[in-house]
Parts: structure tokens; C-alpha cells; sequence
């Protein structure tokens, strides 16, 4: 059962039926499960093999910084106090909850992930084409989400999630090319640059890391191209969107009087660099001189250093660093579209890059368990 609803998560995970920046349905139903799956969450951080002492460390620094801002605007601060402490926790649960899931079952736990990741796209994209005909004309639809930025990110890290576990579990190549064509729509759609970026990196680096290259697999490719073809040249909406798209690339859509330090929000860190030692705690963004007033950096590299300074970069940098640590390169660099897209944009209160993140060493505990089977087979033959 518990699988089924982690493929529910999944699936209800890009519903946004409550303001940005709140807790959605996918969500509460998330929290409700894992409070009745407390062993499988302590299993899952028993058995990890990162950096936990870092990122629990930084989890506890935020909470520090962000304690110390509630105390010093305590009676003008606006918002719900720790509220990004929580946020982070949750997440954190949340991985280590997916953690156990996969060690008690690694093959149910990547068969039901991909599958929520197809129903979950599929039904995006649906609702899109049968209900969504009279937003065609907009330039950047968001879907279910708040904004289109949502949107893309999702696409990104639901492609990147679906490619990553293929490490685990062979996907099949019309199930393949079915998720990649629909996150590319959806990059497509929301007219985010990284995200188009990052899901075009993803296909190329995953046809030479998997050999997909030769027999079916070249077919797949084939289709692929030339659905993408036909979208960007002989569809009427794709044609709008390319265009958009490129327009954005070499315009941008902010004025040629802002750069763009400034219109990430990057300049609060050059106008207050003395907050990059130990963070200026996240919200109450209106006491910072910045361009984008009363918002957070745009960026999720950023915004850890200057909320939390160097302390808590340095914690975080060393639990990210440690995900990978045992990992061949070419597995650990389906990373980096991810990583990319953080520079532009706060992405760390989303949970599927926590999903992300723990899909990495449970594949290194994975090989370290098929390694140790092997001795033990071997020594088994021997006596």
C-alpha cells in the first residue's frame, strides 16, 4: 500500500490548489503517510550512506538564523516564523522516508516511482490539450502550478528522476520516449530557457550514457526527433513558443537597464555582503535594497549563502558533495541541468529534488549491496 500512495504523492504532487509557497494536497497526503511510517523514515537514516551530520547541521543552523530574524522583527515580522525550516524538514523526511522504502524493496520502490512519473506527466499534458485549448495563446501557461517557472522545474526534475533511476531499473524505450516527449512539451510550454536547456542536455547525454544509440533504441530516437520536428516547425503553438523562447535568449524578458545580478536578486549580496558570513535568515525581504523588493534571491545556491552565510553553505555544499561520493561520473553528472537551473532560480522547497537527491546514494548502497552478495557468493564456492 504504502507504494501506491507514494505513487499518489507523485501524481498529486503538481496540483496547486493553495497559494505559492504553502503546503498543497500532495503534501498532507505525504505527511499523513509518514507519520504512520515512522520505522521505515528511521530505517532510511540509519541505512543512509551521505552526510547526514551535515545536513542535519545545516537544518539546525536555519533554524538559528531564522529564529534569530523572527526575535529581531518580533513585533513587526510578517509571515509564519521558521516556516523554511519546516519546509527543509519535511523534505528531509521525505527523503530519508524514500530512502527506507527503496531498501525494503528497491524494485517495487523504482517501479512505482516511474510509473507515478508517466501517469503524473501524462495527465499534466492531458489536461492541457482537452481543457486547456483557450490558454493556447498564452506565452507561458503554468499548468497547475502558480508560474510557468513551477511548471518547467517540474518537467526538468520529473525527466531527470525518470533517466537517473534507469540506473536501477531499465526503462522501457516507448515508455522513454513517451516521458521524454511530454517533460519536453512542458519545458516547451513554460518557455523557461534552463529548463528547454536542461531536458535537451538530458537526451543527449542519456542516448550515449545508455547505448540507446543502436536497433530500437535508434528508432526511439528517431521518433523523438521527429515529433520534435513537427512541434517546432509545422505546429502552430510550438512555432509560437520556439519563438518566444528565442526571443527570451537573445532579449531577455527583463529591461536592458537591469542586469541580470540584479534581476536574479544576486545585487542584496553586493549592496549587504556582511550577511554572507553568518545569513540574514529567510523573510522580511523588504529590509534588503535590491531590485527585486520583497522577494527572495532567485537563485537556490544564492539564497542559501546569503540566509544562511558561510556556515550554512558550507553545510549544505558538504551533504549535496557527499550524495555522490562513490559514484561512477556519468551517473552523477544527470546532475548538473539541476544544478544549472539552481544558479537562476530557488528551487530547494520543492520536494522532487529532494526525490532527486536520494535517488543518488541509494544507488551507490544498491552496488554496495550487489558487491557484497558476490563476496559472499564467492566465499560460499570456496568452502
Amino acid at each position: 500500500m504504502r507504494y501506491y500512495l507514494w505513487s499518489l504523492f507523485i501524481i498529486l504532487n503538481p496540483f496547486y490548489l493553495f497559494g505559492a509557497g504553502k503546503p498543497q494536497i500532495g503534501d498532507y497526503l505525504q505527511f499523513g503517510v509518514m507519520l504512520l511510517s515512522i520505522p521505515i523514515i528511521i530505517l532510511g537514516y540509519k541505512r543512509s550512506i551521505f552526510n547526514k551530520s551535515a545536513l542535519m547541521g545545516f537544518w539546525g543552523y536555519t533554524i538559528l538564523a531564522n529564529s534569530i530574524l523572527f526575535l529581531l522583527y518580533i513585533g513587526s515580522y510578517k509571515g509564519i516564523p521558521l516556516l523554511p525550516s519546516v519546509f527543509f524538514i519535511y523534505n528531509i523526511l521525505v527523503f530519508f522516508y524514500i530512502t527506507g522504502l527503496a531498501i525494503k524493496n528497491v524494485k517495487k520502490f523504482v517501479k512505482y516511482t516511474q510509473w507515478g512519473i508517466i501517469i503524473s506527466v501524462t495527465i499534466q499534458v492531458g489536461y492541457f490539450v482537452l481543457f486547456g485549448s483557450e490558454n493556447f495563446e498564452m506565452l507561458r501557461p503554468s499548468f497547475f502550478f502558480a508560474n510557468p517557472n513551477q511548471l518547467g522545474y517540474y518537467a526538468l526534475l520529473m525527466l531527470s528522476i525518470y533517466l537517473v533511476l534507469n540506473k536501477i531499473r531499465r526503462t522501457n524505450i516507448l515508455l522513454f520516449v513517451l516521458v521524454f516527449l511530454l517533460c519536453m512539451l512542458m519545458a516547451l510550454l513554460s518557455a523557461s530557457k534552463a529548463a528547454v536547456g536542461g531536458a535537451l542536455f538530458l537526451f543527449v547525454y542519456f542516448l550515449f550514457d545508455s547505448n540507446m544509440l543502436k536497433g530500437y533504441g535508434l528508432i526511439a530516437v528517431a521518433l523523438i526527433l521527429m515529433a520534435t520536428y513537427t512541434f517546432i516547425y509545422k505546429n502552430e503553438l510550438g512555432v509560437t513558443k520556439t519563438t518566444y523562447i528565442l526571443s527570451r535568449v537573445e532579449d531577455g524578458s527583463k529591461s536592458h537597464k537591469v542586469t541580470e545580478w540584479e534581476y536574479r536578486g544576486y545585487d542584496r549580496i553586493s549592496n549587504h555582503p556582511y550577511y554572507i558570513f553568518l545569513g540574514a535568515g529567510e523573510g522580511m525581504y523588504g529590509r534588503f535594497r535590491t531590485y527585486i523588493h520583497k522577494h527572495e534571491i532567485h537563485s537556490s545556491f544564492g539564497n542559501i549563502i546569503f540566509s544562511y552565510g558561510i556556515p550554512g553553505f558550507v553545510l549544505f555544499m558538504v551533504f549535496f558533495l557527499s550524495l555522490f561520493k562513490g559514484l561512477p561520473y556519468k551517473t552523477s553528472f544527470y546532475i548538473v541541468p539541476v544544478i544549472l537551473y539552481s544558479f537562476t532560480h530557488m528551487g530547494l522547497r520543492f520536494t522532487p529534488i529532494w526525490i532527486l537527491f536520494a535517488i543518488f546514494p541509494i544507488i551507490r548502497l544498491l552496488r554496495m549491496h550487489l558487491r557484497q552478495k558476490k563476496f559472499n557468493e564467492r566465499i560460499t564456492g570456496q568452502t
